[in-house]
């Protein structure tokens, strides 16, 4: 994992899944249409090629017009710690963003 956070925000504004290819099936593909994600792409991870779905859905603290955390100092671990490896790479590498695998 490389680079640094550029504070585009995108890592909170988007709700994203993954699963590999041999977890998917069109049962999970119907189910997560439901819920309203959207197929993005297929990445490769090592020898693994994964999908990736995402719905917009904005953490509630995410100031839409700065792109900043309103409980910045407060923020939870998991927002602290993250991206904590490539899956969770997989999960952001958006246009915008500072990280890569």
């Amino acid at each position: 994992m490389q680079g640094k956070c550029k504070m585009c925000g995108m890592c909170c504004r988007l709700s994203l899944t993954t699963m590999s290819e041999e977890e998917w099936t069109m049962d999970i593909e119907e189910l997560l249409a439901l819920k309203g994600k959207q197929y993005i792409d297929t990445v490769t991870l090592g020898a693994q090629r994964i999908r990736r779905y995402a719905s917009i859905a904005n953490c509630p603290h995410l100031n839409l017009i700065t792109n900043k955390c309103s409980i910045q100092g407060h923020k939870p671990k998991e927002c602290k710690d993250y991206p904590r490896n490539d899956r969770d790479l997989m999960l952001c590498g958006f246009p915008g963003c500072g990280y890569h695998i």
